[in-house]
This record gives C-alpha cells, structure tokens and sequence, in this order.
C-alpha cells in the first residue's frame, strides 16, 4: 500500500479539530492496517498536534483556517469559559488571558498543547449551568465560532469562589481594582441579585458579601 500524504488524511477531516476515532476511521479507510502507527508519525512530524486525550488538530501548515479553540474547549472536556478568560473576553480586566479557563463538573484538569493551555476548575453540579450564553465569533475566514461561556456575574463569581485569598472581611475595592483590576466602569453593570443567588448556589459568604458590597455601589 503506498503512503497517503499528510495533506490528503487532514483533507479527510472535517474540521481542523478531530477525535482519535475520527483520526482512525479515514485512516482505516485509506487502507493503513496499523493506525496507530502512522498517527504517531503524524505527530512526530508535527502535521497534526496532540491536545486533551482522544483530541487532535492539523499542524500549522495544512491548516485552512484558525483553529477555533473556544468551541473545542467547551468539545474536548465538558466545561464552561468562566473565570479569567471570560472576564477578558466581557472586557472587564484589560489583560489578554493567557489560558483558556473554564468550569467543568467533572475533575479538574489542565492541558498544556501546541495550541494553548486549557485549565479545567471543578465546581458543585448546581453551580455549572446558571449563568452561562452562548456567545458566537467569525474568524478570518468568516466562519462562525460558537461557545459556551460565563456571562460577566458569573465569571466574577466563579473567580471569587475559586481565590483562596479571599477571606472574610474583604476589602473588595482593593480585591476588585488592585487585585484582579477589574475595570471600575464594570461594577455599574454588575448585578447583585444575580450575585446573591450565586452565593446561595456556591454556599458562598465571600459572594454574599461581594453582592452586599455591588448593591452598596449602585450596580445594575
């Protein structure tokens, strides 16, 4: 059997981002006895990156688009964009996110590939749906990108929970502003009922006390 080229496997492929089994199945198809075999040449020669387990996509060069990675990190794990990553994208703190974080029911996890690190923090089953829309983005080339993430309550939520440097009595001015730098515009567009019925979700007197405070502030 002669060697299929990397280009006509990845051409195989739906999408940029595929599965071990989708990986196997045009491999299978194209004849290869030993998939296994060839899957780790394609790594090795970097036509495709390795991602979370089971998880691929195809290297730099053959790729016909960005790979959309805010969609595959909602795909690859079960989880939400929470946390850091979706205050940045609300623009409520000026810094790009480094890392795709996000909430997950399941164990928490982080994977470090070629195509960024994903942080999974694990949170109560109750406290994984509220809170969360569905966001949508095109890329370059004008396709459509849609993702699960944390609406801005929810984000600060999650994050607060999550800082085991919050402790009551909190000075949430210099926890908000210095700490975290949220952007101070922000806090007129929090809610604090929203809060507050986060706090009763996560069991949370830092949330309780954060909402007190943006009601105390004038938020939304």
């Amino acid at each position: 059997m002669a060697k299929v080229s990397a280009y006509e496997l990845i051409s195989d492929m739906s999408r940029e981002e595929f599965t071990r089994d989708q990986l196997m199945r045009a491999l299978v198809n194209r004849g290869y006895s030993r998939p296994d075999d060839r899957i780790a040449s394609l790594v090795r020669e970097g036509s495709i990156i390795r991602l979370a387990k089971g998880w691929y996509a195809s290297g730099a060069v053959f790729r016909r688009r960005p790979l959309h990675l805010r969609w595959l990190s909602n795909i690859m794990y079960v989880s939400c964009l929470s946390l850091s990553y979706a205050l940045s994208y609300w623009g409520l703190i000026p810094e790009h996110a480094e890392a795709f974080t996000a909430i997950t029911p399941l164990r928490g996890a982080t994977f470090d590939t070629g195509a960024g690190r994903f942080i999974y923090l694990q949170v109560p089953d109750a406290a994984f749906g509220p809170g969360r829309v569905i966001a949508d983005a095109k890329d370059i080339t004008g396709l459509e990108e849609r993702f699960f993430i944390a609406g801005p309550d929810k984000a600060l939520a999650d994050l607060v929970w999550s800082d085991k440097r919050v402790k009551i009595p909190v000075d949430w001015s210099s926890y908000l502003f210095e700490d975290i730098r949220l952007e101070r515009r922000s806090i007129e567009k929090m809610d604090p009922a929203a809060m507050l019925g986060y706090a009763r979700i996560y069991g949370s007197r830092k949330l309780a006390s954060l909402a007190s405070w943006l009601s105390e502030k004038g938020g939304a």
